[in-house]
């Protein structure tokens, strides 16, 4: 949808050259945005290196030195106040945007958030970690000494977000979300209606023939050499990511692929845990912990995967998987809303049911016999991100969403 370049200001806690994938995610949309015309500055957090960074960006970014979320909102908010003219708009992700409600006046610009994750829906799910995390150590015979999605901190994490999440949806001026699913529950649980929703997506710029082997500086560090079967995992290492019914997996898939490696790309609490049951099962030089790795090295990875595995219990709507699916690798998920969605239901990937790792194992053999079925669905599955997941395709989705919350922003002003 074209429309008249704007002036929008992106406010966003993640950006890189801090790692991760919101950060990258914040930086392909905003590169979008601006080939599309639109004037974009981004406030965000300071981070190592970021001076050089900047300087390089076809846009202005504006660092905020804070170490809490709300103190940065806070000065974010001061940022956009004291400009000369006021943006058109201004794009938030996360919390930062409870400040922007609750500071605002009748003059400030419209706000309009997309939402990465539903709060409330996770909640719902929550319940069920304990028993999960409780099998995973029975089977293991390795207990964790950190369990933050466990304990009552967590909990009230969770339930400070959700009131927040509540105060959000109900006073923004608009919301898009990344997944059709969230759409439905924002709109069952805090009653936003339709006209104030656009779906928009997460998206990709990666492309299997522009993915050359230039860098293999992790695959060395890794000890990973030619013709060896790769399953690679790329996110957080956490509880809810479930990565351990892969490293659970491994010991039978060696069986029949003793060349196989399993590479985890990420980092978080649970990243000991899964080291001890690493050691436990004996798995030290099939199964490497990387870390985070820089987005921009990730073709690297994706050059040499065999097949891309996300086990978490809940996703939002999953760039890495997206980006893989790009890349041409067969990508195994969890049977959750979010992947059932991107997935087609199976049309285009792969599903597996259960919390124990029986079933990954059998999905991840099949996937790496490479038959038929798996070419076809990877081809097709490369299809459908180039016609839906693209982020120039989520900017155009974003103009939808501009224009139709300006267009109620200025008949409200117009009543008033």
């Amino acid at each position: 949808m074209s429309m008249e370049a704007l002036n929008i200001y992106r406010v966003c806690e993640q950006f890189p050259p801090g790692v991760g994938g919101l950060a990258s995610g914040m930086f392909d949309i905003t590169s979008a945005q601006q080939a599309l015309g639109h004037e974009v500055t981004v406030v965000t957090q300071s981070c190592f290196g970021d001076q050089e960074f900047d300087a390089q960006q076809p846009f202005k970014v504006i660092r905020v030195g804070a170490k809490r979320i709300f103190q940065f909102a806070w000065k974010a908010f001061d940022i956009i106040k004291n400009l000369d003219v006021n943006p058109d708009l201004i794009h938030l992700h996360g919390p930062a945007s409870a400040v922007f409600l609750m500071r605002r006046s009748a003059d400030f610009p419209p706000l309009i958030q997309t939402m990465h994750a539903v709060r409330k829906y996770q909640l719902g799910l929550f319940r069920d970690m304990p028993t999960m995390m409780k099998a995973v150590e029975a089977r293991t015979g390795v207990r964790s000494i950190n369990r933050p999605e466990y304990d009552r901190r967590f909990l009230f994490r969770v339930l400070k977000d959700l009131y927040l999440e509540s105060y959000i949806c109900r006073r923004l001026d608009h919301i898009a979300v990344v997944a059709e699913y969230f759409a439905r529950q924002v709109s069952k649980y805090y009653g936003v209606p339709d006209r104030r929703i656009t779906i928009t997506y997460n998206g990709s710029k990666f492309d299997a023939s522009q993915i050359i082997k230039s860098d293999t500086r992790y695959l060395d560090e890794a000890g990973i050499g030619e013709g060896k079967k790769i399953i690679l995992y790329v996110g957080r290492v956490d509880w809810v990511k479930r990565v351990h019914l892969i490293v659970e997996a491994m010991p039978d898939i060696l069986r029949e692929f003793p060349d196989c490696r399993l590479l985890i790309v990420g980092d978080g609490d649970q990243r000991q845990y899964l080291n001890d049951i690493i050691e436990k099962l004996s798995l030290k030089e099939e199964v490497r912990l990387l870390g985070w790795v820089e987005h921009s090295y990730l073709p690297e990875l994706f050059k040499v995967a065999s097949c891309f595995c996300l086990p978490s219990y809940w996703e939002g709507l999953s760039k890495a998987a997206i980006e893989a699916m790009s890349a041409q690798i067969p990508v195994i998920l969890s049977d959750n809303l979010s992947h059932r969605e991107l997935l087609r239901e199976g049309k285009y990937g792969w599903l597996v049911s259960g919390v124990d790792p029986g079933p990954w194992t059998q999905a991840i053999k099949m996937v790496l016999r490479c038959g038929i079925e798996v070419e076809a669905k990877v081809k097709e599955a490369a299809s459908l991100v180039d016609s839906m997941f693209r982020w120039n395709l989520v900017a155009e989705r974003l103009n939808g969403a501009y224009k139709t919350m300006l267009e109620d922003w200025h008949r409200t002003r117009r009543i008033q």
